[in-house]
């Protein structure tokens, strides 16, 4: 019961510190899979405001999020917010899948670019 009253003061001083809107507030947000925070942060340097709760949820879903807010380099609250069940699909993974597809392509395209250039007698490339 101890913890639960935890969390529900931990949202409730997000939810004030949210509301005072104070122009030197930086919010941050991270996915959380697996019960472990996915880098880099989805929201960086964002200004606290009422909604930013809401705004949240239906930018990015329902999933659990850990929000930070900072008040110039003084770190004010760190929490973890669930916002109904998270689904199978997580944009995070598909995001580094297709950061490695880039980077494998990038890589093959390199390789047939020094394959198709031309050769001389002693198999280095020619220059222009």
């Amino acid at each position: 019961m101890d913890d639960y009253c935890r969390v529900i003061d931990k949202e409730m001083k997000l939810q004030a510190i949210l509301e005072e809107e104070n122009p030197l507030d930086c919010v941050y947000a991270y996915w959380i899979v697996d019960g472990k925070r996915v880098k880099p942060a989805i929201i960086k340097n964002h200004g606290a405001h009422t909604n930013f709760l809401e705004d949240l949820r239906d930018e990015f879903g329902a999933y659990e999020y850990e929000i930070m807010i900072r008040r110039k380099r003084t770190m004010i609250i760190k929490c973890r917010m669930k916002f109904g069940e998270p689904l199978n699909f997580v944009p995070a993974k598909d995001i580094y899948a297709e950061i490695a597809r880039l980077r494998k392509e990038k890589n093959s395209k390199k390789i047939m670019r020094e394959i198709s250039k031309p050769q001389n007698q002693c198999g280095n490339a020619q220059r222009k």
